[in-house]
């Protein structure tokens, strides 16, 4: 095989895979990932099932992958919103984090259940974490530095700060879809709680930039 046959056949691979991850998100967003199965994403793709299976070996194989694709948990992404690049406005960061979380919704929605399932993936998860959480430490430290949020007395204090959001962004839009049903500005909702929680910490500067997004 040619190095033109061997470029165009790695190619076409990396098309396809696109097209199942593709296939994948939308039916494990609207229906779950466990009411889906393999057959289901193939036929989504409009590929045989022994297409998919030659480039995933099963479904818990193309959650990893999707999960690789999630820009939340990804430490080159928050790097970009640190503010030691730039003074990064609410409204922006706020659009990543959340879009994030619309994004690849059953992700969170079904967060337990989908590392209970996956030991290997719930390593991954675990790992990919432990790296973010210091960059979110890096990063929060930075808008106090800023002027944005107001100093945390003790170190131990700025960890419960970054959990608590942590598990209040990700929550909070399983909890809306729990009481409110699936509507299309649950997102908006979970951000304005979010922005409303912050507010109390942030100095008058960055209680402004707040009062902007709101």
């Amino acid at each position: 095989m040619t190095e033109k046959e061997l470029s165009a056949k790695a190619s076409q691979s990396l098309e396809t895979k696109s097209r199942i991850l593709k296939a994948a998100l939308k039916l494990f967003n609207e229906s779950g990932s466990d009411a889906v199965t393999t057959h289901d994403i193939a036929e989504q793709a409009q590929l045989s099932p022994g297409n998919l299976y030659y480039h995933f070996k099963n479904k818990n194989a193309i959650i990893r992958a999707l999960f690789y694709e999630i820009e939340i948990f990804s430490v080159m992404k928050w790097r970009e919103k640190s503010p030691a690049h730039r003074e990064v406005r609410f409204a922006d960061f706020m659009s990543f984090y959340f879009g994030g979380l619309a994004k690849h919704k059953f992700f969170f929605r079904e967060l337990a259940s989908i590392l209970k399932n996956d030991p290997i993936l719930a390593r991954e998860w675990r790992g990919v974490y432990e790296r973010l959480f210091s960059v979110m430490k890096e990063s929060l430290q930075g808008w106090v530095k800023q002027g944005l949020i107001k100093p945390f007395r003790q170190p131990e204090e700025e960890d419960i700060f970054i959990e608590t959001i942590w598990i209040l962004a990700g929550f909070s839009q399983v909890h809306h879809e729990a009481r409110h049903g699936f509507k299309k500005n649950v997102s908006e909702e979970s951000q304005r709680l979010l922005a409303r929680f912050l507010y109390p910490y942030h100095t008058e500067k960055g209680q402004r930039a707040i009062e902007l997004y709101l």
